[in-house]
């Protein structure tokens, strides 16, 4: 069975690259959102395995997107995206128990970090 997810990023090119990367590798994409309110409202309907929340999840919503995943959704993992040039992500990780992955430009450890969903720990990834 392939792992569900939803992907959250405000820039749309770089929404497309990390969907199509990670439906090339078996995952289904089954949310598309720009930003953290709308994922919000789509896990209740998508039943996903992981929430994966770019740099610009938090809409200005005045919530903790990761926080209000966590707490609303607790069987979902959430693995927070940090791109350079994006901005830092807003999220409070490394207060919740995150363990850090650095990607150091290798997708792999993405994908690797994805599957890794089974145990539903959370994630933060950062491109350097």
């Amino acid at each position: 069975m392939a792992i569900r997810a939803v992907v959250v990023e405000e820039d749309p090119f770089l929404l497309e690259a990390v969907c199509d990367f990670l439906e090339g590798c078996g995952v289904d994409v089954v949310v598309r959102a720009p930003n953290s309110s709308a994922a919000i409202r789509a896990i209740a309907f998508s039943h996903p395995d992981v929430v994966l929340l770019g740099s610009g999840a938090a809409d200005g919503c005045g919530l903790d997107p990761e926080q209000t995943i966590t707490d609303s959704f607790p069987g979902v993992a959430v693995v927070a995206l940090a791109v350079p040039g994006h901005g830092a992500p807003r999220m409070g990780g490394a207060a919740n128990g995150a363990k850090p992955i650095h990607l150091d430009g290798d997708p792999r450890e993405l994908i690797q970090a994805v599957r890794q969903v089974g145990a539903k720990a959370q994630y933060r990834l950062t491109w350097s």
